[in-house]
C-alpha cells in the first residue's frame, strides 16, 4: 500500500498522502463525502444515505448518480496508479467506507489527546497541548450542511 493518507478537517479540508497534498477538491460534494467518510470511520455508509444526506433536493437518481461521480473522482485521488482497488475507498453495491489502515484524520487525533487528558492527570499537560497543536479552527470552516454543523458543534 502506499503513504497513508492524513486527511485534516479542522481550520480547512485537507488530504495529504507523501508528496501529494490535495486543498481543492473538483466539487465541495466530493470534499463532504471524504469528510463524512473520514468523521465516521467504524461504519459502512449506506449510498441512499450518503446520496439524501450531501444531495437532499436531488430525486433518487440524480442523488445517486452525483454519488457515483464523486466517489469516482475521490477514487482517482486517492487510488492513483499502483494502488489496489479497494486499498483506500472500500465500497461495494450497498456500502462505502474507508478502509482505516489507509488513513488518519487530525479530528481523531484531536478526539485522542482530549481523552488522554481527562484519564491521565500526570499526563495532562502534554495531552492538552497535542490537543491544541492539532486545532487549526473550526470542523470544517464554510460547510453549513446540517450535518457537519451538528458535528462541528459537538
Amino acid at each position: 500500500m502506499n503513504t497513508p493518507w492524513r486527511i485534516e478537517m479542522l481550520g480547512w479540508m485537507r488530504a495529504q498522502s507523501g508528496d501529494l497534498t490535495v486543498t481543492r477538491f473538483r466539487t465541495q460534494k466530493t470534499a463532504l463525502l471524504l469528510a463524512r467518510l473520514a468523521l465516521f470511520p467504524k461504519r459502512t455508509h449506506p449510498r441512499e444515505e450518503l446520496a439524501d444526506l450531501l444531495w437532499p433536493d436531488a430525486d433518487q437518481d440524480a442523488g445517486r448518480n452525483s454519488l457515483k461521480q464523486s466517489l469516482a473522482i475521490l477514487r482517482r485521488l486517492l487510488e492513483p496508479p499502483g494502488t489496489p482497488a479497494g486499498g483506500v475507498l472500500i465500497a461495494d453495491r450497498l456500502g462505502i467506507r474507508l478502509n482505516p489502515a489507509a488513513f488518519s484524520t487530525d479530528v481523531a487525533d484531536f478526539e485522542a489527546a482530549l481523552k488522554a487528558a481527562a484519564r491521565s492527570p500526570e499526563g495532562r499537560q502534554e495531552a492538552l497541548a497535542r490537543a491544541q497543536d492539532l486545532y487549526q479552527g473550526e470542523l470544517l470552516p464554510g460547510v453549513y450542511e446540517d450535518w457537519a454543523i451538528e458535528e462541528r458543534e459537538r
